[in-house]
């Protein structure tokens, strides 16, 4: 199935190059927006046991730690965007 993420998320998404099968993984979950990722993890911290650990036990490969760092750079991305006001809806 094919979800369709929020146009400014999709930037975000791109931009943080994550890779495809994490992409896919947070489409399922239907994370499609920059509040929705943004909120997933309630601080960096725990962004590697709430989305990371959960999308590699659901069998997202993250072959390296430069892939992994993509997650945390896209949740950043979404934070800050919420924190400007760019990312929650209208």
């Amino acid at each position: 199935m094919t979800y369709a993420f929020e146009a400014k998320f999709e930037g975000l998404v791109q931009d943080s190059k994550c890779p495809t099968a994490f992409c896919d993984w947070i489409g399922k979950q239907k994370l499609l927006n920059i509040e929705s990722f943004g909120s997933a993890a309630a601080s960096e911290s725990l962004l590697k046991t709430e989305v990371t650990d959960v999308a590699k036990s659901e069998g997202v490969e993250l072959a390296n730690l430069g892939e992994s760092s993509t997650v945390a750079t896209l949740w950043r991305a979404c934070r800050l965007s919420l924190l400007e006001g760019g990312g929650a809806h209208t």
